[in-house]
């Protein structure tokens, strides 16, 4: 192999731009429209590129010791894409057309390489896999919070989606943000501030499916030890800010209100609203509107399932369903957990299984090294979000989820094994973090 060669595989820096042109250009083109158009197929050439050249690299540092501790996430990714692969010809047998199946199928696609694109990027430093992270979280959450202030008509927002509105991509931003909240050598609590203001976006907009992340923080602290006295900081100003955000987005939306004008709602009013909701869905959920949707979509997926039970139908088939007004819909995307199964039966069901044991072996022995880090709340966190969203929609279906796993794993690889495979594990006060 020639030294070019080399260089263009094995550099930190060759791996890293491999790691931005796969995740910055999804956030960026992905999901911008419902067709395949030119853009995207650009992407996904650029994308394979990357991702062949990660496996060639992946292939030479095999025997190191981040290559061992991902083997078994490198299986599952073959089990993955294996699965993947035999959904075409099942898709194709249920008339859906091969632009539909890869529109669809491409989430999932992404989902069974991430070990390997992360495996590639391990050796990047910690504070630029930070910054890239904080970077395209920060603007998901910007496109996520926006979306929704537009549906909720708490805000006239002037655009449609800024990049890919992935929930999965604004809570990782909110797991960095509050994990570095306990665990940074300094700067907490701009670090806690960040992750607060994340906090208030999600009261604003009122999904009541992230009322639960307020627990987080206090799960966070709890892990990273210290104390009440080292922590209530940091929760104090996670506070502070959410609630600020919650009080100034109100204010702002009257002064920007034209005179004579009709306001919208205001987001303490949604909220409020949301809130309520609450306890009418827990005494009496026929009545909610939303969970009568979900029932819906989940009876649609679970009759696509029985039908095929053991290949699913193929990503990209359109599933019907009744909404909450009696109108007829059809969609691809879900929100429902069977969806993997209509999908990919119970072959995908099993692929997705051995993914969830590879991944828990591979977090033990992470986590084990990274004791007393920034990175194992981070790891932690995030497989909290992983394991709730689970019970709304398959994780994959979210190509967020991807993205954010590539540079999650990344960081935790770099963090917990050295190139001799020896423990990297830092106390709080000597981790040098971002």
């Amino acid at each position: 192999m020639t030294r070019w060669t080399t260089v263009i595989l094995a550099h930190p820096w060759a791996a890293f731009a491999r790691l931005v042109l796969i995740t910055v250009g999804g956030v960026l083109v992905l999901q911008s429209s419902d067709r395949v158009d030119p853009a995207k197929l650009a992407y996904l050439v650029v994308a394979g590129i990357s991702v062949i050249m990660s496996a060639v690299h992946a292939w030479q540092i095999r025997n190191s010791q981040p290559g061992r501790a991902s083997r078994g996430l490198l299986f599952a990714m073959f089990v993955l894409l294996a699965v993947v692969a035999i959904s075409l010809p099942v898709a194709l047998a249920h008339g859906v057309g091969a632009s539909a199946w890869l529109r669809d199928a491409v989430a999932y696609g992404l989902f069974a390489v991430v070990a390997l694109v992360a495996l590639d990027s391990h050796a990047v430093q910690p504070r630029w896999l930070v910054g890239l992270a904080l970077v395209i979280g920060a603007l998901a959450t910007v496109s996520y919070a926006a979306v929704w202030l537009d549906r909720r008509s708490i805000a006239d927002v002037s655009i449609d989606r800024l990049v890919l509105a992935s929930g999965a991509l604004a809570s990782m931003f909110f797991v960095i943000a509050s994990s570095f909240s306990f665990r940074a050598r300094r700067r907490r609590l701009w670090w806690a501030a960040i992750a607060g203001v994340s906090l208030g976006l999600f009261i604003v907009v009122g999904t009541r499916s992230r009322l639960p992340f307020i627990l987080l923080p206090i799960l966070l602290g709890v892990l990273a030890g210290g104390g009440l006295r080292r922590n209530l900081p940091s929760w104090v100003v996670h506070v502070i800010a959410a609630a600020a955000l919650i009080i100034a987005v109100p204010l702002l939306q009257g002064a920007a209100t034209p005179q004579g004008g009709a306001p919208g709602e205001a987001p303490s009013d949604g909220f409020g609203r949301r809130v309520d909701s609450i306890d009418d869905l827990i005494t009496n959920p026929g009545r909610d509107a939303s969970m009568r949707e979900r029932i819906s979509q989940t009876v649609a997926a679970w009759q696509v399932f029985v039908s095929d039970p053991i290949l699913g139908a193929g990503p990209g088939l359109e599933i019907e369903w009744t909404d909450y007004a009696g109108d007829t819909q059809r969609g691809y995307a879900l929100d429902s957990p069977l969806t993997l199964l209509a999908k990919f039966g119970i072959i995908g069901a099993a692929a997705a299984a051995v993914w969830i044991v590879a991944f828990a072996r591979f977090s033990r022995v992470a986590l084990d090294r990274l004791r007393g880090s920034a990175e194992s709340l981070i790891l932690v966190g995030f497989s909290v979000v992983l394991v709730y969203g689970s019970l709304f929609l398959p994780p994959m279906q979210d190509k967020g989820t991807s993205f954010a796993l590539m540079v999650i794993l990344a960081l935790v690889m770099g963090r917990a094994f050295d190139a001799r495979g020896q423990t990297v594990t830092r106390a709080p006060e000597q981790t040098r973090q971002t």
